[in-house]
């Protein structure tokens, strides 16, 4: 039997097997389980915090304690990334690592076909949306609330919906903050409490929520989704390709 073949066997047998009895919620791995139990299910005056003896970092149990120190500290992989031999504890790591680094497929840029126009696109509703700037007798809109003008309907349309619906402000009672949403306003109390509930299943480290930890797991998978549009060059963060724009098409995002 092949390489394949047995990392095909092995990803059969650890997709989503240990389900949690609460709210039958499934993971692939009994540890992910059991952080999941202690983050959603348990009250965070009762949570164990476990310290790593080598750099002191904590986790929420035990086996992410060792995930780590094998990890970080000791190198003890047990799987290798056959194209660039990067090493992985856990066969679910390597998978998604080969099927995001080595197998993604390539972005196709779209080109504007105004002519005269270099500028190139992901998607067509991008291009659809540029297409607007080259119109020769482009309308433009001001907001009788407020007086601000647009010269773009999608950016006018954007700006009154705000003024569609009154939103309930909500106060933070630490802090007196005006929060808009109740959600937000969870979202908020956690910089009170320093809880921490999602957590990254590639190195234990937890986040405050979850645009943070997604934020935070392009360190370990390399995902560049965040594509330059004049040049094509990617970038794992949304803030580094604005930096470039600004730094290599100043020219540019002035039209």
């Amino acid at each position: 039997m092949d390489e394949e073949a047995k990392l095909k066997i092995k990803q059969e047998k650890t997709q989503k097997c240990f389900k949690c009895n609460l709210c039958s919620k499934t993971f692939s791995r009994k540890d992910a389980l059991k952080a999941h139990h202690t983050c959603k299910h348990t009250d965070k005056e009762l949570r164990v915090h476990y310290p790593c003896d080598v750099c002191g970092q904590t986790f929420l149990d035990k086996s992410r304690v060792n995930a780590h120190v094998k990890r970080t500290h000791l190198k003890q992989f047990k799987y290798h990334c056959s194209k660039c031999n990067k090493g992985f504890l856990y066969v679910g790591e390597l998978n998604h690592h080969v099927k995001t680094i080595h197998n993604k497929p390539s972005v196709t840029l779209i080109s504007c076909t105004f002519q005269g126009c270099n500028k190139v696109f992901k998607t067509q509703s991008s291009l659809k949306y540029h297409l607007h700037n080259h119109e020769p007798n482009k309308s433009t809109f001001i907001c009788d609330k407020c007086g601000k003008i647009f010269t773009h309907p999608l950016l006018y349309r954007k700006h009154l919906r705000k003024y569609q619906r009154e939103r309930k402000v909500y106060t933070c009672q630490i802090c007196d903050k005006a929060i808009a949403s109740l959600w937000s306003l969870e979202e908020h109390m956690r910089l009170h409490s320093g809880e921490k509930p999602f957590i990254c299943e590639h190195c234990g480290k937890g986040f405050r929520t979850r645009v943070i930890l997604r934020a935070h797991i392009v360190v370990h998978t390399k995902e560049k989704n965040h594509v330059c549009p004049y040049c094509g060059k990617a970038f794992t963060q949304r803030s580094p390709l604005k930096c470039h724009m600004v730094r290599f098409h100043p020219e540019k995002l002035k039209t």
